[in-house]
């Protein structure tokens, strides 16, 4: 049957007529027509970013106990098993106390019956797609070309574990944290927001829409994640602001947003308690906190963005895309704002931290995803449509480089550490050990620096032999450094563990008396006495006696 259209505008609402070839009419709403090729385009961008997430995944890998993972891991085992970790539990609820991330994973886990392992998996992998998905939309609202939506959403994939300039953040992790569901969440507010400001003369019904979608997804993330939901909520109400007004009254606006944020940043900073010793250390040690100690080269990574978005800006290439133009001018005002608050309070000498715990330049997260999507779309049009080799070329060396990183930073580790199999890492095995040959409220002590030794790829203790550890410098001294109440036990403890694998079995019992240690965890080189049933070619798990 052949089909012919053609439409009459004439009259509202709009009409399109199919003309068969046995003269048949049928009648469609143009309205109808576009909700019909709208749906069908997200159905198509759903489907194509559940592609790109099990694509991005082999590239990038799964960790799910190393890093910031673990201490999410653990905070989920002990909502689940509430007998877990009986000493030094501060460390294992600080992450989540102001989140509903343990409550739900571990609600999760009840109503599905699987293991948490499984569980924490699957919806490790819904974040990659849904951070893809929303990607899809945002590029939607800015480009109307297909080409440009699937170079968007492709280098997104690829880049999915860049780091944020020298802000200790990726874009999206390679575990899952309370980070992996805020992110999309706050990709989805921004693609709702853009909807609400195009929406101005198209109806009331999608005005709403799109607000309630927008005020929905603030609030899901706010719940997960407040402080980086805080932040994206910010670049929200700019993109608002910047959208919604013209001329004097948008220059107004932004700097009276500018000043405002700068004058809480102040408040914030002048009414701060002093930090006690203890915190100062706990601090310190988390040096990403303070700009005026990154290396040239992170610097540069927070002014890059916002130089090319203002490019960008400058350019005709933005001319017929208001949207873009709207979004990027959001990110440029957001950043530098952020940088602004950064270098004027977040200071390392300062004797008050409260300010630099909030972190203001983690808003280049959002920032970054904007700017990936930007090149990624121009990328699109540019080469997807003409130079089909080019575009292969350019996606091959982008995945091809950020996967041999990934490979280099956990190089002992199975480059997907899926839950039905058995940790290839020497460190994990002894771990695991200690899970199935120790009794719950058994105390362990490790090296102080432990998690970054040869070979350990940054792999959390507690996480897998879901026993409890005595706090250590790393990943412990960051929860201390946003938990200061625990900035005494987590000094006391690092303390008592520095240098713990190079001394002798004298010194290991003097230091670690006080702590009623069961057991010590050794590399596999390190001599002692202590009698060690579990060794292998990377780690020894050794008992002490109390």
């Amino acid at each position: 049957m052949e089909t012919y259209s053609s439409s009459v505008s004439s009259e509202r609402p709009n009409y399109v007529f199919a003309v068969t070839a046995s003269q048949s009419v049928l009648v469609v709403p143009a309205k109808a027509q576009r909700r019909s090729r709208s749906t069908s385009i997200t159905a198509e961008g759903a489907l194509a970013s559940l592609a790109l997430a099990i694509i991005a995944l082999g590239i990038h890998g799964y960790h799910p106990y190393a890093e910031d993972g673990g201490p999410y891991f653990s905070a989920v085992l002990k909502a689940i098993h509430p007998g877990l970790y009986p000493s030094w539990t501060g460390f294992v609820f600080a992450l989540t106390r102001f989140s509903v991330f343990a409550p739900l994973l571990s609600a999760m886990v009840r109503l599905s019956g699987l293991p948490l392992a499984w569980v924490n998996f699957m919806l490790y992998v819904a974040s990659l797609w849904a951070a893809i998905f929303a990607g899809w939309l945002i590029a939607g609202s800015c480009f109307g070309a297909r080409c440009a939506r699937y170079g968007a959403v492709s280098i997104l994939a690829l880049s999915i574990t860049l780091p944020i300039a020298g802000t200790s953040l990726l874009l999206m992790d390679p575990y899952l944290t309370a980070r992996s569901i805020s992110t999309p969440l706050g990709l989805f507010a921004i693609a709702t927001m853009l909807q609400l400001v195009q929406s101005s003369g198209r109806g009331k019904a999608l005005l709403w829409r799109s607000g309630f979608a927008c005020a929905l997804c603030v609030i899901a993330s706010g719940l997960v994640h407040p402080l980086m939901t805080a932040y994206t909520a910010g670049l929200l109400v700019l993109l608002f602001v910047i959208a919604r007004l013209r001329g004097a009254a948008r220059n107004w606006s932004i700097t009276g947003s500018r000043a405002l944020a700068i004058l809480l940043a102040g408040c914030v900073f002048r009414l701060s308690a002093l930090a006690t010793p203890e915190y100062i250390e706990a601090a310190r040690s988390r040096s990403y906190w303070f700009l005026r100690s990154w290396h040239w080269y992170e610097i540069f990574g927070l002014i890059a963005p916002l130089v090319l978005l203002q490019v960008l800006t400058r350019f005709n290439w933005l001319h017929q895309r208001e949207s873009l133009r709207w979004m990027a001018l959001a990110s440029i005002v957001a950043g530098a704002t952020a940088i602004a608050v950064a270098l004027l309070f977040a200071r390392e000498s300062s004797i008050s931290y409260d300010l630099a715990r909030l972190q203001p330049l983690r808003i280049f997260l959002p920032i970054y995803a904007v700017m990936i999507l930007v090149l990624g779309a121009y990328a699109g049009e540019f080469l997807l449509t003409a130079r089909r080799w080019q575009t292969a070329a350019l996606f091959l060396c982008v995945g091809g480089g950020m996967f041999f990183v990934q490979q280099g930073t956990f190089p002992r580790s199975a480059h997907i550490e899926f839950p039905w199999n058995m940790p290839r890492n020497g460190w994990e095995q002894a771990f695991a050990w200690i899970s199935e040959n120790t009794p719950p409220d058994a105390r362990i002590a490790l090296d102080a620096q432990y998690i970054n030794y040869p070979g350990e790829d940054a792999q959390y203790f507690s996480a897998i032999a879901e026993r409890s550890a005595l706090p250590d410098y790393s990943k412990d001294g960051g929860i201390a450094a946003i938990a200061p109440q625990l900035a005494r036990e987590w000094d006391a403890a690092q303390k008592a563990q520095s240098g713990l694998n190079g001394e002798t079995d004298a010194q290991r019992l003097a230091a670690l008396q006080r702590f009623s240690i069961d057991w010590i965890v050794l590399p596999a080189a390190s001599p002692t006495a202590f009698p060690c049933p579990f060794h292998n070619g990377a780690a020894k798990v050794c008992r002490i006696a109390r």
